[in-house]
């Protein structure tokens, strides 16, 4: 089998402010994050599918802080880097829980459509 990844996109919304930085981020503002998550595709089913492409993209929607201060969501400042590796590590327990023919490769992360965070696996 050739090499195939399978990349899903999604988006949420939700407001930060980020801690021991000087300048406008320090306030209170929201951002409409897009994420994208890629996957190598280890093998197929009998129906010539990996996996089903609305299955993957739902798994990875429920794990995304729609609507949230993410301030009070996560444990740490929530910066785009400290997402992205948060959003990496929790992508990748659920492919290797949930999703038999993929292994997770990347999390590209989009604060703005012009600046993204890269995690991808070592």
């Amino acid at each position: 089998m050739n090499n195939m990844f399978l990349e899903v996109r999604a988006h949420f919304d939700a407001a930060h402010n980020l801690n021991n930085y000087v300048g406008e981020c320090s306030r209170l503002h929201g951002h409409r994050w897009e994420v994208k998550v890629g996957f190598k595709i280890k093998g197929l089913r009998k129906d010539g599918l990996s996996e089903d492409f609305k299955e993957v993209k739902e798994m990875v929607k429920s794990f995304l802080p729609d609507h949230y201060y993410l301030n009070e969501y996560f444990n740490f400042n929530p910066t785009a880097e400290n997402i992205a590796q948060k959003l990496f590590a929790t992508f990748d327990k659920m492919t290797k829980k949930f999703l038999k023919n993929l292994a997770l490769e990347y999390v590209e992360l989009y604060e703005t459509p012009e600046t993204k965070i890269i995690v991808r696996r070592k």
